[in-house]
């Protein structure tokens, strides 16, 4: 027989309240729609228990849920990230293309992505190029290269920019071309990109 529960608790640190209305709930301060009445079933209850977990573990990837109360955008950013690294070292006077791995040949790993903006590119190698010597990453769209780029120099083992963000439409496929130069110290290097999604 359905009934009423001001509150539920499960195992630490995760508990529920549903308000008076049984049409939100707060988990650990975070305030989140249940859709449910207040008469709901214990089943219902804890049928909604889980997907509320599951979003308040997304809460923070999200920034946060609103309640009930708040106008639903027609728009929203969902961020997401593109990331990989080289099989092994690469040596000086090198170009290679990183999607998941390296290949000489862009087109083999190149990943298609949905529409939204490359806004931020971080890269990180095993070792520093040396004096003079460079590691130069750039972001190729479709094959060609953009304006997005990194260069890692001298001492420096990781670098990142925001600058000369990479706007992409649906099926775009995406790349991180590596150049060393002619003396750098060969390295491991690994990337990821923060990719914003327009939904």
């Amino acid at each position: 027989m359905p009934r009423a529960l001001s509150s539920l608790e499960v195992s630490e640190p995760t508990t529920v309240d549903y308000g008076p209305t049984g049409r939100s709930a707060s988990i650990d301060g975070d305030r989140v729609s249940s859709g449910l009445p207040a008469t709901a079933s214990v089943g219902e209850l804890e049928a909604s228990l889980r997907s509320l977990r599951f979003l308040h573990s997304g809460a923070s990837f999200l920034a946060r849920l609103d309640d009930e109360t708040t106008p639903v955008p027609s728009t929203a950013t969902v961020l997401d990230m593109i990331a990989g690294s080289t099989l092994g070292s690469v040596g000086a006077g090198q170009t290679l293309y990183l999607g998941l791995f390296e290949d000489a040949d862009v087109a083999d790993v190149s990943l298609p992505v949905p529409a939204g903006t490359a806004a931020q590119v971080f890269v990180e190698s095993t070792a520093a190029p040396g004096s003079g010597e460079s590691f130069a990453f750039t972001i190729i769209k479709n094959g060609s290269a953009t304006s997005m780029t990194v260069t890692v120099s001298d001492t420096s083992t990781a670098g990142t920019t925001t600058a000369n963000p990479v706007g992409c439409a649906n099926g775009d496929r995406l790349a991180l071309r590596l150049v060393t130069s002619a003396g750098a110290a060969s390295a491991k290097h690994r990337y990821s990109i923060r990719y914003s999604i327009s939904a």
